[in-house]
Order: structure tokens, then sequence, then C-alpha cells
């Protein structure tokens, strides 16, 4: 561990990403070789998009082809299943994502056996931090998990707990459904010295009229409060070029422009108003949805963007709290993105009436965000504001 620096000298900051499977074990699937081999020629004809270097079927461009695939494998269950885990469980495998995908578009095809190996190898729980923090810092660790338990027919419950210095940090984090974010340690008011922190969570998973429990840990990750640095970290130079370039590139919108524009089959495409978000209240039959419009991040940019997010309605003046945006530099080739500028409290956005609702967003660089994601090396420090979108 190092020891803590003087003031004036200039210390590289590490990302220290820790995770971890469930628990290693060895695979009690028996796979013939020749399924395998015609596994991965069919996911290999599959169209694929790739994001930063990893492989995903391309749902949108040819959903037929997915589908079609998706029908061959849970026809020749279990044997291609057992061959789709065995891509999937293998980290390095550059068709694992594709893999994943198919036995999730499987429906509740899957055997118990599959699902048991899947739930060994494929959870993690991670802690997402930096080697240093200068003191006094509004910063956060990163803290969740990645099941990628997204097959259908399967109910999940979840219980995450994170851990500073050895003990319990705040409330656990209680989640039905998908992977979910855990929560954030605060680090601005620890303590000069080496500090560490954990993850963990227990999950239970029912399935065709099974249930099984289990537990997967993150490493324990060590950090250190520094003294200051000087000058400010991670924040890029403002000047006219580069704001015209941000404001350019940055756009606000209502729709997705694939959306609307799309001649493609897919229903997903049929309704660029579908909802984004749906919720339900606990003990009632009552359903709120709503559809929010989208920042988009079209081109390659030459800083990182991170934003803690105002949502204003224009009729009222009422303030919504948004999710914070971090988005880190795009590279050639890659496609827009968008990405949907919605209130935290999405519920009691919902209930303020039915129908459109005029609004204005605000994007304020936030130095806590960038601090607390390791991508971001450079953020923009400018504020964006949108026009009226519904």
């Amino acid at each position: 561990m190092m020891r803590l620096l003087p003031l004036l000298i200039v210390l590289p900051f590490f990302c220290l990403l820790a995770s971890a499977p469930a628990r290693s074990a060895d695979l009690e699937l028996s796979v013939d070789p020749e399924v395998l081999q015609e596994t991965r020629q069919i996911l290999n004809r599959l169209p694929v998009m790739e994001y930063e270097g990893v492989r995903y079927v391309d749902l949108d461009t040819s959903p037929e082809e997915s589908e079609k695939a998706a029908a061959h494998f849970l026809a020749l269950q279990p044997a291609s299943g057992d061959a789709l885990v065995t891509i999937a469980v293998d980290r390095e495998d550059p068709a694992r994502m594709l893999a994943i995908q198919m036995l999730s578009a499987m429906g509740d095809g899957l055997t118990w056996p599959q699902i048991e190996v899947l739930l060994r190898v494929l959870p993690t729980a991670y802690v997402e931090s930096l080697s240093h923090y200068p003191k006094g810092t509004a910063a956060y660790i990163r803290t969740g998990y990645r099941a990628l338990w997204g097959f259908k027919g399967a109910e999940v419950r979840t219980t995450s707990y994170k851990f500073l210095d050895g003990k319990p940090y705040g409330e656990p984090s209680k989640y039905r459904g998908s992977p979910s974010s855990s929560g954030g340690i605060r680090v601005d008011e620890l303590g000069y010295g080496a500090h560490t922190a954990q993850a963990v969570t227990e999950y239970e998973l029912s399935y065709r009229g099974k249930s099984i429990k289990g537990r997967f840990e993150s490493p324990v990750v060590t950090f250190e409060i520094i003294q200051a640095l000087t000058p400010e970290i991670r924040a890029a130079p403002r000047n006219a070029e580069l704001d015209r370039l941000v404001r350019r590139i940055c756009r606000f919108v209502e729709v997705k422009e694939s959306d609307s524009n799309s001649n493609s089959s897919n229903p997903r495409f049929e309704d660029p108003w579908k909802p984004s978000r749906t919720m339900y209240r606990n003990n009632s039959p009552d359903i709120y949805a709503i559809h929010m419009p989208f920042f988009v991040v079209s081109e390659v940019l030459p800083v990182d963007l991170s934003f803690d997010v105002e949502l204003q309605v224009i009729e009222t003046g009422e303030i919504f709290e948004g999710d914070s945006i971090v988005f880190s530099k795009r590279r050639p080739g890659d496609g827009p993105s968008h990405i949907s500028l919605t209130p935290r409290d999405s519920l009691r956005f919902a209930k303020l009436k039915e129908g459109f609702i005029s609004i204005k967003a605000v994007l304020k660089p936030s130095r806590a965000m960038a601090l607390s994601d390791s991508r971001i090396t450079q953020y923009y420090t400018g504020t964006l504001t949108s026009p009226a979108l519904r």
C-alpha cells in the first residue's frame, strides 16, 4: 500500500474494478463436440453488432434470424442448450454474449442442470473504485451485481449488501428481476489512509416450480484517501470550440430516430411513443407508464460526459431529479447512443397527469459522478439545456 503523499506530488489514479463469479465450479454438462461445433457455426451466422469489443446479436436489424436460431436450439434441447451453456460460461470465448442471448431467447425451455451451471458461473458482484481519492472528494464507490439470468419464466429476488472496512454500510438493497446496482459508498467523509470495500448479493430464483438460493461476493477492494491534489483532476479545459462541438454532437429528441424512421417489421418499432418504463404499486391493480425524451450522442467526442440531470415541468415549474448521465468518449464507428432522460421518482412523475407533459432538461457537470466512474478521464464542464420536450 502506498504511503500518504505530499500535496504537490501528482499521482496517477488507477481503476480498481473487482468482480468475481458466484463460485468456481467444473462444468457438469456433457457436450458432444459435433453439437458444439454446429452451435458455434449458427452463432457466427447471426447478424451481430459490436460494443466496446463485445459481440452481441443485432436484434434490431434482423429479429427473425435470432428467433429462427432460438427455435432451432430449443428443438434440439438439451444437447443444444448444453453447448450454449458451455460457450456462455467461458469468459474468454468471443461468442459468449451471443450464447447468453440465445439462452435468454429460448424462453422457459432451459433445463435445471443448465440453469444450475449458469448460476454457479455467471453471477458476479462488483466494486468499482479508484485506487486513491483526494480527502473530501464528493465521490461514490460503485457496487452492484451482474447476474445475466434474463431467461423467461424465471422470478428472481435479490438482497445486496455493502461493506466498508469490514462493517455493513447503509441499508441492504432489495430488487426483483434484472441485475442492478446496489448503491454507492461515499468517500467524502472518510479519514486518511487505507480503506476496504466489498459487495455481497444473496438471491432466490424460482423457475418451473422449483427454487434455488445462492450468494456471491466481490473480492475485497483496497483504496486510499490522500491529501487533495492540484490542479483539478479529470476536468477538460473549457473553450468556445469545444462548447460548439459538444452542442452540435449532443442533442435532445422526443423519440428515437431509429424508431420513427425504421422500416423494420419488428413490433418494437411500430410505436415510437411506446412507454420506456412501466410501474406497478404494491397491492394495487393500477399500472403507470411513461415515455421520456432522449439525450443523444451522435458522433465521436473528444471528452467524456458526466452530468447531474434536472427535469423541469414547464407548466408548473416543478423540478424532478433525473438519473445521472455518465458517458465515456465515443470511438470511430460507434452508432448514435440514446440515453433516456428518466426521473428517479418515475411513479410520482407518472401520476402528474395523463397525456403529454412538456419538460425542459438541464444537464449540469458532475465532478462527483466523474470521480465515481473509472471510465472517465476528462469530463466536459459545461451545462446543457434542452428546448421544450414532451
